[in-house]
């Protein structure tokens, strides 16, 4: 059942369903969080992830209290993500507290923590992340610095055959 929905709300977030992946994700919470599998570091970990990713993707699409309540519980599981302690789980907490932060318009604490990501996505390989931190840099930064790490993202993302870079960019870094 993890599985499916998991799956499922990524390719609405791919597809630009925000609506419909955060709806999967708060209908899937309640028996996940009530099963073991949460015990299991990779599965904690994993249940966190999507429900930042997924609650900050769906604040970028709401106004008033429902934005400020899908930032709330965005930032209540990245901290969460951050708890994990090993070099990819930081680096991707830093990627979602940078989404955070942008959202909150904290643009120096979103360079931060993008700065953050990049350095702990190269440490740990994780390139597409990595690839997607350099982009929402880019784009925050702007200027030849801005436009240097946007085409590097690009780049990275062209060398792995991305079709639609815009769609990876929005579920690896919304």
């Amino acid at each position: 059942h993890w599985n499916e929905m998991a799956s499922n709300a990524l390719l609405d977030l791919y597809a630009g369903d925000v609506r419909g992946a955060r709806k999967r994700v708060e209908e899937g919470w309640v028996p996940m969080s009530k099963s073991l599998l949460t015990k299991v570091q990779i599965v904690r970990f994993e249940v966190h992830e999507l429900q930042t990713r997924t609650a900050l993707a769906a604040a970028k699409a709401e106004k008033g209290s429902e934005r400020e309540r899908y930032l709330a519980i965005a930032e209540h599981h990245a901290a969460k993500l951050a708890r994990e302690g090993m070099g990819w789980t930081d680096a991707i907490a830093a990627l979602r507290r940078a989404g955070i932060r942008a959202a909150r318009e904290d643009t120096d604490g979103a360079v931060r923590e993008l700065r953050t990501a990049i350095a702990g996505c190269d440490a740990a390989e994780l390139g597409l992340h990595a690839a997607a931190a350099r982009v929402r840099l880019g784009e925050l930064l702007r200027g030849d610095e801005g436009t240097k790490l946007r085409d590097a993202g690009f780049a990275a993302l062209r060398a792995e055959e991305i079709k639609n870079a815009d769609r990876l960019i929005a579920l690896y870094a919304p």
